[in-house]
């Protein structure tokens, strides 16, 4: 993705939610440099499917804000030349709306 390898960072969190059931995030960063004219690219996936629109638009009441707003509050606006990945795994997901485009976060 074109992405500088020193600013790569993944990280994977692996937790038990208070159904007893088991949740994994993961979260990709990487800056494509300061020559780069492309603008951020947000890429997203629940469940092994990629994301056609970002599902993760509203992050609950803890935060209030979508992913996107969340980025921009760290610098990390929409015309930022980098990539930010976010996968969720889960076997229970709770759509917003049936067409499954966005998910609650809690």
């Amino acid at each position: 993705m074109g992405v500088v390898m020193e600013s790569f960072q993944y990280r994977k969190v692996c937790e038990v939610s208070e159904d007893g059931l088991p949740a994994v995030t993961e979260v990709a960063f990487g800056w494509r440099g300061e020559e780069c004219r492309e603008e951020r690219e947000i890429v997203t996936g629940v469940n092994w499917s990629p994301g056609i629109v970002n599902p993760f638009r509203t992050l609950g009441n803890a935060y209030g804000d979508g992913l996107a707003a969340a980025l921009e509050k760290r610098y990390a606006g929409a015309n930022e030349p980098i990539v930010f990945l976010l996968h969720v795994a889960c076997p229970r997901v709770r759509y917003l709306d049936r067409g499954k485009s966005s998910v609650v976060v809690e």
